[in-house]
């Protein structure tokens, strides 16, 4: 949930639903639990209060920069150990199945 909110932003509930394809009570008991330890807020749409929108909180944000900095880093170390054909062949191999 957490990355699916730092990619697209706020959501509302039937959106996270989709996006994660859980129920909703599972995404209800995940907001509740992430909301406690101030990863994710809730807040009313502004154009139509009946929906309420979820979105990272600035520590939320700052937890998934984070993550992203520690997932590249170990990244980049891990191509550092590959042979420079190595690194060659691997980039070729992902632009293959990415197409």
């Amino acid at each position: 949930m957490l990355e699916v909110l730092f990619r697209k932003g706020s959501m509302i509930q039937g959106e996270l639903v989709a996006e994660l394809q859980v129920s909703y009570g599972e995404v209800t008991h995940l907001v509740e639990t992430l909301r406690k330890k101030d990863y994710v807020s809730r807040r009313r749409r502004p154009r139509d209060r009946r929906f309420v929108l979820i979105g990272l909180t600035s520590f939320g944000k700052w937890s998934m920069q984070m993550v992203e900095v520690l997932a590249l880093k170990i990244m980049v170390d891990r191509f550092a150990k590959l042979t420079p054909e190595e690194q060659e062949e691997f980039i070729r191999m992902c632009g293959k199945i990415s197409d």
